[in-house]
């Protein structure tokens, strides 16, 4: 597998979400324009989880696709959809911006966790509507439907990219690996915080 470009950003993107990303760097925005140009995606990386003095680097980002470019005078907007989670297992530079050789990442499935992952998304459904917020740039529509047509893994990732999760929680959650685990988490987070003012997308 050839290597991906890498963005290393504030930003947590989470696979089925959108994004906007402030970017300033002219070599990252070079970049973004080509994938677009190209019609090629590229990887974000939390900067938390990216240490540029070693190699390999092992990370969780996600790989994503470029939807738009907003010009903002010396810095661009780029509205991006996640893709799919990406480990970094081994970080490069080409043309002088971060790259990496990845693998893809997965849930790990247990059957006996069905039920206990039903009980959590019942009770994600009933906190949703008090802490989701609305996001003027969110691309993709959000309702009930949507909802209730996710499977358990997209679910818990639609949850934490349209809830005001703190950027170590959204870091955590994207770096899960278990379902039920981040619904979990998703629960105990939503229970622990005061709602906000939102409405479903």
């Amino acid at each position: 597998m050839p290597a991906m470009p890498m963005l290393v950003h504030d930003a947590v993107v989470f696979p089925g979400c959108t994004e906007r990303l402030k970017i300033v760097d002219p070599v990252s925005i070079a970049m973004v324009r080509s994938c677009m140009s190209e019609k090629r995606t590229f990887g974000c990386i939390p900067m938390k989880a990216w240490r540029a003095e070693k190699v390999p680097v092992y990370a969780i980002g996600t790989e994503v696709e470029v939807l738009a470019i907003e010009e903002r005078g010396r810095e661009v907007e780029v509205s991006v959809l996640g893709r799919r989670r990406l480990k970094v297992v081994e970080a490069i530079v080409l043309g002088g911006h971060p790259a990496a050789y990845t693998i893809e990442v997965d849930d790990m499935r247990n059957p006996s966790d069905g039920d206990e992952i039903s009980m959590l998304r019942q009770d994600i459904s009933g906190l949703f509507e008090r802490f989701a917020m609305r996001f003027p740039g969110r691309l993709v529509p959000l309702n009930e439907e949507v909802l209730a047509s996710a499977s358990d893994e997209e679910f818990s990732f639609i949850i934490a990219g349209h809830v005001i999760f703190s950027r170590g929680d959204r870091v955590l959650l994207l770096e899960m690996t278990s379902t039920k685990d981040r619904l979990r988490r998703e629960v105990d987070c939503m229970k622990a915080m005061p709602p906000v003012q939102g409405t479903l997308v």
